[in-house]
């Protein structure tokens, strides 16, 4: 299972498609998703039995950051996209929401933590990180212990489908940044601090080296020697985008 984007540039602009490919066997199966130019989409897990996975859909606007949720059937693709704040019944306040997978019971495992987004105007939704356990089919929703086990039923396989520093995105020569690379709230979520500097770079989520994706948590923070490529050029008043095509002598702390 996989999402393929598409992005088409012609004299009304630029138009974005997404689609779920679902491959078994010889037979692949494409199921279109919505909104596609206003949301990121992220495939979380298969359910328990294989027959359903749990996608994710982002959209941010200003200092919001929206998610919903659908639990998408392989055999026939029909999505009920659920808005994860409808969902726990907040009302105007706001949280950083993170969907984890499914319950031993098919259950949706979703994680919420207090919002630090900038210049975020509302209460926070949750004191502090908490887990949820939803019955999406009866609309129930039961806090879970902060130390519950939560399994995973799919395995990530292969890398990126494109190096970082054969994007033909990028706009200059790449280079070296002795740094901390840490996730932060908005977009982008992982940024690079140059260290000695006040300069943060922005970094392009999907390329990045394998070992930080998996050890890279909210919880710490990589420093290192990171190999970057940069989609934009440097100005003194925004952040420059880039991407990571390789880090060396990481060490893994408490940010």
């Amino acid at each position: 299972m996989y999402i393929a984007g598409e992005a088409i540039l012609d004299a009304s602009g630029c138009r974005r498609t997404a689609e779920v490919h679902v491959q078994r066997g010889d037979v692949t199966r494409k199921y279109s998703l919505p909104d596609s130019d206003q949301e990121d989409f992220s495939i979380i897990d298969f359910s328990p039995d294989g027959s359903s996975l749990l996608i994710s859909a982002e959209r941010y606007d200003f200092d919001f950051r929206g998610v919903q949720i659908t639990v998408l059937p392989i055999s026939s693709g029909e999505m009920d996209w659920r808005d994860v704040g409808d969902i726990l019944h907040w009302h105007d306040c706001d949280a950083t929401v993170h969907p984890q997978g499914f319950g031993n019971d098919g259950s949706v495992i979703i994680l919420a933590r207090p919002s630090i987004q900038h210049g975020h105007s509302r209460p926070n939704c949750v004191p502090e990180e908490e887990l949820y356990s939803v019955n999406l089919a009866k609309e129930s929703v039961e806090r879970l212990p902060p130390d519950a086990e939560i399994k995973r039923y799919g395995a990530r396989e292969g890398g990126p489908c494109q190096t970082c520093k054969t994007d033909p995105d990028i706009v200059g020569a790449c280079f070296t940044v002795h740094g901390r690379m840490a996730m932060y709230n908005g977009t982008p979520t992982y940024r690079i601090w140059r260290i000695g500097t006040d300069r943060i770079l922005g970094v392009h989520d999907f390329i990045i080296p394998a070992e930080i994706e998996t050890t890279l948590k909210w919880e710490n923070a990589a420093f290192g020697d990171f190999y970057v490529c940069p989609f934009t050029n440097q100005t003194t008043d925004e952040m420059q985008l880039v991407c990571v095509e390789s880090a060396k002598k990481l060490v893994y702390k408490e940010p």
